[in-house]
């Protein structure tokens, strides 16, 4: 699997995320790491077992691991969801060597739906107009 930590060393928080004040401080922070995730294209594919691994970290003074549970993490996407910061749907991973793409749930960031990336090989036409589904 590849790895989907990439991203860099910053979390990106735009200013309409930060001033929601319908939003708590932890979506906020977690929507940071959803942006890091999508970097260039617009979107990750990070499941809730990926995300809650990369959420769970431990503090170097004390030892002690933080981490959320995956009731608060649903509830969280939820949040982001409904207040239009991000989009999700289900759609395919582009694979080369003409093979049938794979679907997963994206998470788009922004308020507009990004660009899926070129397919990296096949005939496969993978783009948001042919496998999206309704927002929300």
């Amino acid at each position: 699997m590849e790895d989907i930590t990439q991203g860099g060393m910053c979390l990106v928080i735009p200013a309409s995320v930060a001033e929601d004040v319908h939003l708590r401080e932890r979506s906020k922070l977690i929507y940071g790491r959803i942006v890091q995730l999508a970097s260039s294209t617009g979107f990750c594919y990070a499941n809730n077992k990926a995300l809650l691994d990369i959420l769970a970290h431990e503090d170097p003074k004390t030892g002690e691991t933080a981490v959320i549970s995956e009731r608060t993490l649903q509830s969280i996407l939820a949040e982001l969801r409904d207040r239009g910061h991000i989009h999700m749907d289900a759609g395919p991973v582009p694979r080369s060597g003409g093979e049938l793409p794979v679907v997963r749930r994206r998470i788009f960031v922004g308020r507009r739906l990004a660009d899926m990336p070129p397919p990296q090989g096949g005939k496969e036409n993978c783009t948001p107009e042919n496998f999206c589904t309704g927002g929300g």
